[in-house]
């Protein structure tokens, strides 16, 4: 879809998922959304370097992000051996970079890696893919980056359930882990408690790190006030 503006309200209900489709799409909410337990935001699969791109993207006066309630673009960024920070095809593969560089392979160390890119304040971009085996019969054995998110709250935005932007593992012989991604949050107040948790790791490498892990991606979390419960814990 494209832009939708003007709802008075937004729910995403008990078991409910959106689905945010081009990297324009934005969801403008006059009012409150809220992300019920077992509710779901997050983007299609991820996607090559000049491709069309996806991420999720709204503004609303205040979020509530109940706790089981997600917000989840693992693995939903720039796919294998693409992005910015792209991993390397050797024998093993090396990890995609974003916010660290990737992880080095072995017993290749002395060979290139995932390169770190993008703004640690604005965090916008998302992941990068991991190397793999130099043939394409391998692709399908890397780990696509994280995906992108972006918040603007006018108001309060309290935290009791997951965003999660993590970088997708390897999933097979030779393959390298993506790096995590982008999450930009802004809002007057933010809080939330232990259950709140923001992520953007690094997907892991194959057989034990022969072929390399992904880089962690970037959280940043603009403020101008913390909620009397800020107990958020942020990966």
């Amino acid at each position: 879809a494209d832009d939708e503006r003007g709802a008075l309200i937004g729910a995403v209900s008990n078991g409910a998922t959106l689905v945010f489709t081009n990297w324009t799409t934005k969801l403008y909410v006059t009012g409150d959304i809220t992300i019920q337990s077992n509710g779901t935001m997050t983007a299609p699969m991820s996607f090559l370097k000049g491709q069309m791109s996806n991420r999720v993207n709204f503004a609303c006066s205040n979020l509530t992000l109940q706790p089981f309630g997600m917000i989840n673009v693992d693995g939903k960024g720039y796919w294998v051996t693409n992005g910015p920070g792209r991993g390397y095809n050797y024998t093993y593969g090396s990890g995609g970079g974003y916010g660290g560089t990737g992880g080095r392979p072995h017993p290749d160390g002395i060979l290139p890696v995932g390169q770190q890119y993008g703004s640690a304040r604005t965090p916008l971009d998302p992941g990068s893919g991991g190397g793999h085996y130099p043939s394409a019969a391998y692709d399908s054995h890397a780990g696509s980056g994280g995906g992108a998110v972006r918040i603007q709250v006018a108001v309060t935005a309290a935290v009791d359930g997951t965003i999660s932007a993590n970088g997708e593992s390897s999933k097979g012989t030779y393959g390298a882990g993506g790096s995590g991604g982008g999450i930009c949050i802004t809002c007057d107040t933010f809080g939330g408690g232990t259950s709140g948790v923001i992520r953007a790791n690094g997907g892991n490498g194959w057989a034990d790190r022969m072929s390399a892990g992904g880089g962690g991606g970037r959280v940043a979390v603009a403020y101008q006030n913390l909620a009397a419960l800020h107990a958020v814990r942020i990966s």
